[in-house]
């Protein structure tokens, strides 16, 4: 994706799923889904993994921890793939919680630790 108004679309519903998950946890799927169809209909951005790793812990919130599990990996995957430095910590934060229910925490702690210096190198300070 390279339209500025269209990666901007994408930058406020990533904004605005972070904002309701805190204010109002029942809109935030909303969001979320919009963000990740968004993504499907005008084509990936760096964007795109912040969406696929909500939607993961959503599934996951909803029991579907194999499904999320797997959007999980397909997000951090495709953040790596991209270099999304700035959205990593973000993907990572996330990611690893829902990780934990699958993976041995060991191996979570690095994942954490990798997010979290990903966020002080972007100045990211949400997650």
């Amino acid at each position: 994706m390279i339209d500025r108004t269209k990666l901007m679309t994408m930058k406020f519903l990533s904004i605005a799923q972070l904002c309701l998950f805190h204010t109002n946890p029942k809109s935030q799927p909303k969001a979320t889904l919009q963000l990740v169809q968004y993504s499907l209909q005008h084509g990936v951005s760096d964007l795109t993994s912040v969406g696929f790793v909500f939607y993961g812990s959503y599934l996951a919130c909803l029991g579907e921890i194999p499904a999320g599990y797997r959007y999980v990996k397909i997000a951090i995957k495709l953040a790596e793939n991209r270099n999304a430095r700035d959205c990593m910590g973000d993907v990572l934060a996330v990611g690893g919680q829902v990780m934990g229910y699958v993976e041995p925490l060991p191996s979570i702690n690095d994942v954490m630790i990798r997010g979290h210096e990903y966020s002080l190198k972007t100045g990211n300070i949400s997650s």
